[in-house]
């Protein structure tokens, strides 16, 4: 569930209340959708339509979505390393008390 949408002149980051998925950040003008994951993993996705990504970004379960919308659609690269989400889960947390 969307908890928060940050946009700027080309991209949203989204943050999520989500088992699996922290957040999203979108390009709109190179179609890219980058995905972090509870484990500090990230996934991109190139090619998304804004539509795509505002169905992801709306759904109710942004894990389902990912399974439905995005698995086997789209060609995506996964981001060597793992993020230290530390921060971001605190982030979101707080967000999920107001």
């Amino acid at each position: 569930m969307l908890l928060l949408e940050e946009k700027t002149e080309l991209a949203s980051t989204c943050y999520y209340k989500s088992t699996n998925i922290l957040a999203s950040k979108y390009d709109s003008e190179k179609m890219l959708l980058a995905v972090i994951f509870d484990d500090g993993g990230q996934y991109v996705y190139e090619g998304v339509s804004n539509y795509t990504f505002q169905r992801f970004k709306i759904a109710e379960s942004q894990g389902k979505a990912l399974n439905t919308l995005l698995k086997g659609k789209f060609k995506f690269t996964r981001v060597e390393g793992k993020t230290d989400v530390t921060e971001l889960k605190i982030f979101i947390e707080s967000l999920g008390k107001e």
